[in-house]
C-alpha cells in the first residue's frame, strides 16, 4: 500500500455512521431554529402592531418564545392527524383501519371529525392559556358527543350515511361545548388545531401525488399563510401565557413618578403590561383595549408583578 502524497488527508474506510447521522440533523436543525425565529419574529410584530407598538427589536427572547409556541401549536395537530390517518410511518390509524383505499367518500367525514381529536389538544394546553369563566353543564356535553363518535367509528363502512350524520350532530355539539363551556380563546385554539389537521389531510394528498402539485397556482394560495399568522398572533399569541412564550398582557401595578402621576391622576396605576424595552415599558389600561400606552422608565419609580386588586368591600 502505498503512503499518500504530501498535505493529502488519509481516508480509513467509510464515513462513520455517526457523521452521517450528525450532519443532516444538524442541518435540519438549524433549518427548524432559523424557521422558528422568522415565524416568532412576524408573531410577535404582527401582535405589536395590532396595539400601536412601534418597536420592532430582532433580537428578543419574546420572538423565540413566539416561535417555540407556534411550533408546538402546528406539530400537535399534525403527529394527531398522522396518527389518526397512519400516515409518517406512525401506524395505521383508525380511518385507515376502518376504510379500504377506495373509500374516498367516507375519509372525507372521517376528516370532520377529526374535530374531536382538536377538542382534545385543546383541553390538554388549557394550563397554557388564561383562564376564562367556564361552564360545567356545557363542559359535560363532551361525554356523549365522545360516545357518539366511537359508534360512528363502527358504523362508518356499513351504514356511511349514518356515520355522516352522526359526526356532524357531533361535531357541532362540540363546537358549542368549546365555545359555550370553555370560552372564546378555547374555542379559538381548538380551530387553529382543526385547521392545522385538515393541511395535513391536503399535504398528504398532494405528497402522493406530486404532479398535481405543478398544475396549483401557489400565487392564489400566498394569503392563507398571512391570515393563518395573524389569526395566531392574535387569538393564539395574545392569551397565551408569558412563561410559556405567549404575549398575554400581566396585571401590574405602576408606581409613577410625580410628574406623571399628574397626567394619569394617580401615583399607582393599576394596568396591564404588554411589553418592556430598556428605554420603556407598554401597558394597557384594560385587558380587552387594544391601545397600548408608552411609559418612560424614567417616569416610573417601580413596578408590582402579580399584583391583584383589591376586591370591593359590601357596604
Amino acid at each position: 500500500m502505498g503512503s499518500p502524497a504530501a498535505g493529502e488527508i488519509p481516508r480509513y474506510g467509510s464515513t462513520p455512521r455517526v457523521i452521517q447521522f450528525l450532519e443532516p440533523a444538524a442541518r435540519a436543525g438549524a433549518i427548524t431554529l432559523g424557521g422558528t425565529y422568522a415565524v416568532g419574529f412576524v408573531i410577535v410584530n404582527l401582535h405589536h402592531a395590532m396595539l400601536g407598538i412601534p418597536d420592532l427589536s430582532l433580537l428578543r427572547a419574546r420572538v423565540v418564545g413566539a416561535g417555540f409556541l407556534f411550533l408546538v401549536m402546528t406539530i400537535l395537530p399534525v403527529i394527531g392527524t398522522a396518527r389518526a390517518y397512519g400516515l409518517l410511518g406512525l401506524g395505521d390509524g383508525w380511518v385507515a383501519f376502518r376504510t379500504r383505499p377506495e373509500d374516498k367518500r367516507i375519509k372525507f367525514i372521517a376528516a370532520l371529525g377529526l374535530y374531536l381529536l382538536c377538542y382534545g389538544f385543546a383541553i390538554s394546553t388549557i394550563a397554557l392559556f388564561d383562564f376564562e369563566k367556564q361552564n360545567g353543564w356545557a363542559q359535560s356535553t363532551m361525554i356523549p358527543v365522545v360516545i357518539v363518535h366511537i359508534i360512528a367509528m363502527y358504523i362508518a363502512y356499513r351504514h356511511p350515511w349514518k356515520f355522516a350524520g352522526l359526526v356532524t350532530l357531533a361535531t357541532i355539539a362540540l363546537g358549542w361545548s368549546a365555545w359555550v363551556g370553555w370560552g372564546r380563546v378555547f374555542f379559538a385554539r381548538s380551530i387553529w388545531f382543526y385547521v392545522c389537521a385538515l393541511g395535513m389531510i391536503w399535504f398528504r394528498g398532494y405528497a402522493r401525488e406530486p404532479e398535481k402539485l405543478k398544475k396549483v397556482q401557489l400565487e392564489t394560495f400566498v394569503g392563507i399563510p398571512i391570515a393563518l399568522l395573524a389569526f395566531f398572533s392574535t387569538v393564539i399569541y395574545g392569551n397565551a401565557r408569558p412563561q410559556f412564550g405567549g404575549g398575554a398582557p400581566m396585571q401590574v401595578l405602576v408606581h409613577l413618578s410625580p410628574d406623571l402621576a399628574k397626567v394619569f391622576g394617580t401615583e399607582t396605576l393599576p394596568a396591564w403590561l404588554i411589553e418592556q424595552t430598556d428605554d420603556a415599558v407598554y401597558i394597557l389600561r384594560a385587558r380587552a383595549s387594544t391601545d397600548a400606552i408608552l411609559v418612560p422608565r424614567s417616569q416610573i419609580r417601580a413596578v408590582e408583578f402579580n399584583y391583584t386588586p383589591p376586591k370591593p368591600t359590601a357596604k
